[in-house]
């Protein structure tokens, strides 16, 4: 599967691009198989679920929504640190949850900028070629919900005690409507960007608009005020579609369309450089007759893994961030 390619370097504090000696004797924590294993050091009994993660390396950043803080209520953007390892010898896949991890400055300044009384769902963090980093997100402050944004220099953030600028939340509102607009996802490859919207007869489906690529990500978004909104034929139906994440050439997201296992179900397609190819079920293993939602797929040591929500049975409550290897379960990329 190919490698991530979404970063969002300055959050991640210049981690180290070596990746850790895993020879000597080690003690697994939260061992990732083809099974999916709940990520119960992190999950509580509230709703945790809607994730992204930036550039993999040995110690990672998982960013997502949780009413915890609330006690319930509304949502709000929270991270944790994940060390992943992968053990040749043993062939063994494993995420470590390191506790006392305090938030860096950067971090402590975008969740101050974004979080609010509303909700917040579906982050993507992002750093193209540019040199600024980007939070994509949506949230409901005006009932509905709407696409938002900020961004950073990154050469202001280059030491962990540096303070730059939070510029924003901005809206990106040639890509809102009336209805909710969520889930935004970059696709490098033909320069779009990606979201669900119920816009059409209150029915979720998947949109997409063209980036251009001589200008700056954000001008893009702050100046447009009209942009061309296509509708993914391949990628809807009549029911509904929800929660696009893209890595690669590879899509996944969430949909109730016939012949699932239940409730939401967890569906990928592939770009083969023109058109994306007519959605798969993941499966019964992967899937259950429960809710699946807001996938997002990496790989480390070209080991793939996906992480992913669920309500279904033996959770720790509500929605639960769930991991799972899928080497095996994807084309290769």
């Amino acid at each position: 599967m190919k490698k991530i390619h979404i970063l969002f370097a300055a959050l991640l504090l210049m981690l180290p691009s070596c990746l850790p000696d895993t020879s000597y004797p080690f003690t697994y924590e939260t061992i990732i198989t083809d099974i999916p294993v709940n990520l119960s050091k992190i999950n509580t009994e509230f709703d945790d679920y809607n994730s992204d993660i930036g550039f993999v390396s040995s110690r990672n950043y998982l960013y997502f929504s949780t009413n915890r803080n609330s006690s319930g209520d509304n949502f709000d953007f929270i991270c944790e640190a994940i060390d992943i390892s992968y053990h040749f010898e043993d062939d063994l896949f494993n995420f470590s949850f390191p506790a006392d991890i305090e938030y860096s400055i950067l971090q402590t300044r975008l969740f101050e900028a974004i979080n609010t009384s509303s909700d917040e769902l579906g982050p993507l963090t992002y750093s193209g070629v540019s040199e600024y980093d980007y939070f994509i997100y949506a949230n409901d402050e005006e009932e509905d919900f709407d696409l938002k944004f900020i961004y950073t220099l990154k050469a202001e953030w280059m030491m962990p005690s540096s303070e730059g600028e939070i510029n924003g939340p901005f809206s990106i509102s040639f890509a809102n409507s009336d209805y909710d607009d969520l889930y935004p996802a970059i696709h490098g490859g033909n320069s779009r960007l990606f979201f669900c919207s119920d816009r059409d007869n209150g029915q979720f489906d998947i949109y997409s608009t063209e980036i251009p690529t001589d200008v700056y990500l954000h001008d893009f978004f702050i100046n447009t005020t009209d942009a061309e909104i296509t509708k993914e034929i391949n990628l809807s139906s009549d029911f509904n579609e929800k929660c696009p994440s893209i890595s690669g050439n590879l899509l996944v997201f969430a949909s109730d369309r016939p012949g699932g296992f239940g409730g939401y179900d967890l569906y990928y397609s592939i770009f083969d450089g023109t058109n994306w190819s007519n959605p798969v079920n993941l499966g019964n293993t992967i899937n259950s007759p429960q809710d699946e939602y807001r996938p997002i797929t990496a790989s480390f040591y070209d080991t793939g893994f996906m992480i992913f929500s669920s309500n279904r049975t033996g959770g720790k409550g509500g929605f639960d961030l769930y991991a799972v290897r899928t080497e095996d379960v994807f084309f290769e990329q």
